[in-house]
């Protein structure tokens, strides 16, 4: 937790934050509707509670402002790791596995790095870990308490992401199960009457907590929310060339390429493992139905991404919320692993279990020393060689890098006031996490002005945009430029002239 002070502003944070603000001044302040496609789409909880929590605190300060967003954010994820360690704990026989599950969890690098700076993705991960916790608690002790906190773990849910509609289905066809083929009288009836209370109540809470809904058709203006979710082309960086709209295995290679080894190799043992047990025995203990959710709570998202053609952007941070399933499901082969070899011989046993546990000791001590020593970026993680993504893959879309780079500018450039010119507009709020000193030392000026220029290099296919011998500095992971600084000026005709700072101005989002 110590960490949060070291990130960047990621190109998603401001429009959150405005967002927030946007909600908490139409809520609270008698403000006009917020003006941002999300207010439509999207359910404004955990912007608000940052807005709120920001309003709290008070303050001019730009820089506590957005670390306290980053606190808050990774704290919500590691609260987040908790309630996915008690799932863990209903799906694996053994607590031991639970825990490494857990820490195959932190430390998955892509993940701890979003947890921080991702502000949508990230608690929408958070938010299904805790309906998915809630879910099996609700089945376990069946109570007017359990049951509104697993619906309003739903509709939050539901509100960041329309594929949260899964876990409600879920809990719905689990009660009706129990109640129409096994339930006899007085219970037959009870499983039906709270999955029609828990689906009244479910319904109540997502209008309650997503403001749009408050309109005069609730359901026209969910329904129209729900279709959006689905109609976006997608595309990104990808094998070499901009894509527009994802091809079926956009996923699948996103997810093994930025995924530790270990983790894919134990996700493809577990499926077998799960899906031979699952065939074999019915639907009848908690256990064989917690089996069902992993493999749904994964699968079901995947398939309809791939069928429907339904698009995601930079990489598969917009369903990070199948990952706490892909590793639970690994886990479970993993568990598997060491059963098996605990009945062979005890001899031959202790020797492979040795084996097994030195393999995996060692995959997560790698996995950890590379974070430390790659901190803080380590969403630039890849489980393949370098060479095989410079060019090919996506990397600081979201500029990540900027607040860095202009530290090293102010550290080696004396002068009072230095012109820099930015490729992407994220470094000039970026630069709100620099000491006051420092900031008021940049102007932000045009191309053919700058005394520096910093370019993600996004805009050129991540190559380089100016030559060589006016490269003055590289922010660099494993041979990967992050970020590179040129020196200025004659560059004008290279990065076209952009007069972002003007209109965000004249749109009331700078002071």
């Amino acid at each position: 937790m110590l960490a949060f002070r070291d990130y960047g502003i990621s190109a998603d944070e401001p429009m959150g934050l405005w967002f927030g603000y946007h909600t908490y001044g139409y809520l609270f302040m008698g403000q006009p509707v917020p003006p941002f496609p999300d207010w439509t789409f999207y359910g404004p909880a955990w912007h608000l509670f940052l807005a709120a929590a920001n309003q709290m605190v008070g303050g001019p300060d730009g820089r506590m402002l957005w670390l306290l967003r980053h606190f808050l954010n990774f704290t919500l994820f590691f609260v987040g790791i908790m309630a996915f360690y008690s799932i863990a704990r209903q799906c694996l026989r053994n607590e031991k596995f639970a825990l490494l599950a857990s820490v195959f969890l932190m430390l998955s690098p892509r993940i701890f790095a979003h947890s921080f700076h991702n502000p949508k993705d990230m608690p929408a991960m958070v938010f299904f870990v805790f309906a998915v916790w809630t879910m099996l608690l609700f089945l376990r002790h069946r109570s007017v308490v359990t049951m509104i906190l697993h619906a309003l773990c739903c509709a939050v849910l539901i509100s960041m992401r329309m594929f949260g509609l899964i876990i409600p289905l879920l809990t719905v066809s689990f009660l009706l199960c129990d109640a129409i083929p096994h339930g006899k009288g007085n219970a037959r009836i009870a499983g039906i009457k709270d999955a029609a209370i828990y689906g009244i109540l479910l319904c109540v809470l997502i209008v309650a907590i997503w403001p749009v809904l408050w309109d005069a058709n609730p359901l026209a203006r969910f329904l129209e929310a729900l279709l959006n979710s689905g109609s976006r082309t997608g595309g990104g960086f990808y094998f070499g060339r901009q894509i527009s709209g994802n091809p079926w295995h956009y996923l699948p290679v996103w997810m093994a390429i930025t995924t530790p080894l270990l983790y894919s190799a134990a996700f493809l043992t577990g499926c077998c493992v799960m899906t031979h047990d699952l065939v074999r025995a019915p639907l009848r203990t908690l256990q064989e139905k917690t089996d069902l959710v992993l493999l749904v709570w994964f699968f079901l998202p995947t398939a309809v991404l791939i069928v429907l053609h339904i698009g995601i952007f930079d990489e598969w941070r917009h369903v990070l919320f199948i990952y706490p399933a892909f590793l639970l499901i690994g886990m479970r082969g993993i568990e598997r692993l060491f059963e098996v070899v605990d009945r062979w011989h005890l001899r031959n046993a202790r020797m492979r279990a040795q084996i097994l546990s030195a393999v995996i000791a060692t995959s997560l001590t790698l996995t950890g020393y590379w974070m430390v020593t790659r901190h803080p970026y380590q969403y630039m993680y890849f489980s393949i060689p370098s060479r095989f993504v410079r060019g090919n893959f996506d990397l600081d879309y979201w500029n990540l890098g900027a607040r860095e780079s202009l530290q090293w500018i102010l550290d080696h450039d004396r002068t009072p006031v230095i012109k820099v010119y930015p490729s992407a507009r994220i470094a000039r709020i970026a630069s709100d996490l620099l000491p006051l000193n420092g900031w008021a030392r940049i102007e932000w000026s045009t191309p053919d002005q700058a005394s520096y220029i910093l370019d993600n290099l996004r805009g050129n296919n991540y190559a380089p945009t100016l030559p060589d011998d006016r490269k003055i500095h590289a922010i660099s992971v494993d041979g990967l430029d992050v970020l590179t600084i040129y020196r200025g000026p004659d560059t004008l005709g290279i990065y076209e002239p952009q007069h972002w700072l003007e209109d965000e101005r004249k749109a009331g989002l700078l002071q």
